[in-house]
């Protein structure tokens, strides 16, 4: 174990990251802990206190968390946590990374006092089967947030949920159904890519945007309904899923370089007679830019128009 001097007031960047630590104690005197002190440890730690007299930072009453204090906010932020953490009531903020690649931890509960989880969270926590955000709130989910989180299987989105971003579920590979709540208008890139067996999507009606490679390479994805409101498709949405028919709404003009390239059982392509950029002609199960009759994507079924 570290054994941390009484005279230490400041503990910087990254001076325990990755060190296998299994307790860790701050002691009176810290009043600053810099970015990324403890990252990875989060994998080994079972046991965080904070002396009690110390009045920059606390372990909420023995809860196994370590808490940033602020005027009259004494569980403002979670700065790192572990296998045997209790979120207290009051907490804020979560900070970047707090319980990243925590693998035991297979639970979590938030109080409705949080606001924000930042980067990186809960990634790797690869134990982690199920997330129940409803009483939160939060309005966006940050990068890479639950990334690898491969046991994940059940996720609650808070009812204000305004942004999912990049790689927020990437490789979640348990994950089998999402339903994104209407208030979502914008879903970055690689969101949901990699997860395998994701076979059920709903997304929000009011949705304008699918970024670059959102659900690349989910393999059990065999069927969406993108929404009438969606007008960009980005670079490689959809690849390597599993998608056997996709219908492209009338509101979608602008579509990147190879939005279903890979998808190999993608049988039935049409676009929606009001488009005015992109057309199916003559039910050739193919996406053809109307203007110059270029043929920009194709399947296994599509017959090439004259």
């Amino acid at each position: 174990p570290i054994v941390m001097g009484d005279n230490v007031t400041k503990i910087g960047s990254y001076a325990f990251a990755e060190t296998s630590l299994t307790s860790l104690h701050i002691p009176a005197n810290v009043q600053t802990i810099d970015h990324n002190a403890f990252v990875g440890n989060p994998k080994t730690l079972t046991a965080i206190t904070v002396d009690a007299s110390n009045t920059y930072f606390n372990d909420g009453g023995g809860k196994n968390v370590l808490l940033q204090s602020a005027p009259s906010e004494p569980y403002r932020t979670l700065v790192l946590g572990c296998v045997n953490s209790v979120v207290p009531d009051g907490v804020i903020n979560i900070a970047h990374c707090a319980f990243k690649d925590c693998e035991n931890l297979n639970a979590i509960s938030l109080p409705n006092s949080v606001a924000g989880l930042t980067e990186s969270t809960f990634e790797n926590c690869t134990s982690l089967t199920s997330i129940n955000l409803s009483n939160t709130a939060l309005t966006n989910l940050c990068y890479k947030m639950f990334a690898g989180c491969t046991s994940l299987n059940s996720i609650v989105f808070p009812s204000g949920l305004t942004e999912i971003r990049g790689d927020c579920f990437n490789g979640c590979s348990s994950l089998q159904t999402i339903a994104i709540p209407n208030t979502v208008d914008t879903i970055m890139s690689s969101a949901f890519a990699g997860c395998r067996n994701l076979s059920a999507v709903t997304l929000p009606s009011g949705l304008t945007e699918i970024d670059i490679e959102v659900f690349k390479d989910c393999t059990a994805l065999t069927g969406i309904t993108i929404p009438s409101t969606v007008e960009n498709i980005g670079d490689q949405a959809f690849a390597n899923s599993g998608l056997t028919s996709i219908h492209i709404p009338a509101a979608t003009i602008n579509m990147g370089d190879g939005p279903f390239m890979g998808c190999r059982n993608l049988a039935t392509i049409t676009v929606d007679n009001l488009n005015p950029v992109i057309d199916s002609r003559n039910n050739c199960n193919a996406i053809i830019v109307t203007d110059d009759n270029m043929l920009m994507v194709g399947c296994k079924n599509t017959v090439i128009p004259n």
